[in-house]
């Protein structure tokens, strides 16, 4: 993974324009939140756009579908959570995620290598058929019940992205060969500042939309704020004195990407670079005010432990922990005025774990626990469809809600998906942890890490089967599926 993103590395001397790419793809990134937010109440535009883009997207891939395959994970990296522009109603990165693969699937046979592009480790393939039925059973469970089509569509497509498995292994192999021809080393470089300005554009995005109502210049319930919510999909939640918590569905992929930037740090390759990136990706995380996130960060680097590196691995470690109390307490406390440095509302945060009526989000969790378990009782082994909803009283208005959003990962799969799917669920997990256990020491180490603080963000969100889950999975499971058939073809 070090390797495919060039992080701890020198740059290639000879690639011409390195630079410019960032300041590009940066533009991009805000360029794309600007005109989706000032075009908002011109649909038709949008709509035009929408399909320039999609139309762009296939004449690119059509002649280079490798390249193809950048755009496509820079439309993951940039887009947000993709819904900034629609073409009848579907989300921009849907058409380009299909059109690819369709793009790719043809060239596949006219290449006639459907068996080899599609040859899978036997156990995985048995965990993606189980997925597979569950997710069928799901679907029809889920239109007999009477579900909301929309929901179930949404519900469905994420788990769809799992196909993009099959081109990443041939890409990812083909753009982290050891090979120096200057045509692969742009694509890692692109690959590259395609992350930098994920992080770089995620910490300005945060920290501008913290200004704006910081300052009073924005307010709750204002243009921004609706566009914040309903096109972004974020949240922004006023906390007192001025300081509000500010999340967005992207910053699932902080916590991966910034262990992916310490491992190499742990293993020796320091540049004061990396170490900065890692700055930068920690403002929208301490900005999130996230405790998953923030558990799911600290497993991931307990998880990144190498006896061999163990005095970097503390080193390292500690320099990160100091580091986000002092990103969050400066912005804290310039956001308040200097009222405080905020670890009262970490505190408050942690304390809700153990006593859940002190916060309102704990508190809201555990009211849906209940209805939950009785849908799970109602259906515990086929489980209720996907779509599904549940209605639970609100701890703050003491009135129902019924609401699509469990908040709780894994019992939104038994529920939807029932035993098969949350049985296939966990044994990808595990096949995952046990697979990458033996890769190469960095690569293993950061997969691994990532994995499990995916796995344990599941048991409090929706993360495994979030597009950005998603993205995780394709990227671990082709690098697995890709070692196999490496070895397959070298013995033959």
């Amino acid at each position: 993974m070090s390797k495919f993103f060039n992080f701890g590395t020198q740059p290639h001397p000879a690639l011409p324009y390195e630079g410019r790419k960032f300041f590009i793809f940066l533009c991009a990134y805000f360029f794309l939140r600007f005109l989706s937010f000032f075009t908002l109440t011109h649909p038709t535009f949008q709509t035009i756009l929408a399909a320039a883009l999609i139309l762009a997207f296939t004449v690119i891939t059509l002649k280079k579908s490798s390249l193809g395959f950048i755009i496509l994970i820079g439309e993951f990296l940039l887009d947000g959570n993709g819904h900034f522009f629609e073409l009848f109603g579907v989300a921009l990165r849907t058409w380009f995620v299909y059109t690819f693969l369709v793009l790719w699937f043809i060239d596949v046979i006219r290449q006639k290598k459907i068996r080899e592009a599609f040859k899978l480790p036997k156990t995985l393939l048995f965990i993606l058929a189980a997925l597979d039925i569950a997710f069928c059973i799901g679907i029809i469970n889920g239109i007999s019940q009477g579900h909301n089509i929309r929901n179930i569509i949404q519900d469905f497509i994420p788990y769809t992205f799992l196909l993009l498995i099959f081109p990443a292994r041939q890409y990812i192999g083909q753009l982290t060969s050891q090979s120096e021809s200057k045509s692969q080393s742009l694509y890692q470089l692109t690959s590259k500042h395609l992350l930098t300005s994920y992080l770089v554009g995620s910490a300005l995005f945060s920290l501008f939309t913290l200004t704006l109502f910081s300052t009073g210049i924005s307010v709750i319930q204002s243009p921004y704020y609706k566009w914040f919510r309903d096109v972004a999909g974020g949240k922004i939640t006023d906390v007192n004195d001025n300081f509000f918590r500010i999340v967005l569905p992207e910053h699932l992929l902080l916590v991966p990407i910034l262990l992916l930037l310490l491992s190499p740090i742990i293993h020796g390759r320091r540049q004061w670079g990396t170490w900065g990136l890692v700055g930068v990706g920690l403002i929208p995380l301490t900005l999130n005010v996230s405790r998953t996130y923030v558990i799911a960060f600290l497993i991931g680097i307990l998880f990144l432990y190498s006896r061999s590196y163990w005095k970097r691995w503390i080193k390292t470690s500690g320099i990160t922990i100091i580091a986000f109390i002092t990103v969050f307490s400066t912005a804290h406390f310039i956001a308040t005025r200097g009222a405080s440095f905020g670890w009262e509302l970490y505190g408050a945060r942690f304390a809700g774990i153990t006593q859940p009526s002190s916060e309102i989000s704990s508190a809201n969790r555990r009211a849906l626990l209940s209805p939950i378990f009785e849908k799970i009782k109602q259906n515990p082994v086929v489980g209720s469809g996907l779509g599904e909803t549940i209605t639970y009283i609100d701890p703050k208005t003491d009135l129902p809600m019924t609401t699509n959003q469990f908040d709780w990962g894994y019992l939104e799969i038994w529920t939807e998906l029932g035993l098969l799917g949350i049985i296939a669920t966990l044994s990808l997990i595990v096949y995952l942890l046990f697979n990458l256990s033996s890769r190469a020491l960095v690569e293993g180490s950061v997969l691994r890490a990532a994995t499990l603080a995916l796995a344990f963000m599941q048991i409090t969100t929706q993360a495994i089967w979030h597009v950005f889950g998603i993205l995780l999975l394709v990227y671990a499971l082709s690098t697995i599926a890709g070692d196999v058939k490496s070895k397959v073809e070298s013995s033959a």
